[in-house]
């Protein structure tokens, strides 16, 4: 009995630590960045024009970025637009 839950036991764990590394974002450190809060929501603002709700600095996948959510007047969709923290250019956006 005690063998056939090992392995099953060890595929869930194996599969929770990869979900748990992989698809959570993790406050970074904005430390070390060339590029500011303000020029960084500038930039986001230039891509997705409307109202900053939030913006801090996160890690994805082991990269930093500032990330902005931004309203849309006139409608309830909040879109995350992401900056580059080094370059200042936004490397993606999507409706969330």
């Amino acid at each position: 009995m005690k063998i056939k839950f090992l392995p099953s036991s060890l595929f869930v764990a194996a599969l929770l630590a990869g979900c748990t590394t992989d698809m959570n974002t993790k406050t970074a450190d904005a430390s070390d960045t060339t590029v500011t809060k303000e020029q960084a929501q500038r930039a986001a603002l230039a891509k997705v024009p409307g109202t900053v709700m939030e913006g801090k600095m996160e890690k994805y996948k082991g990269k930093d970025y500032w990330t902005f959510d931004i309203a849309t007047a006139g409608t309830k969709k909040i879109t995350e637009v992401a900056v580059d923290p080094h370059t200042g250019e936004v490397v993606w956006s999507g409706v969330e």
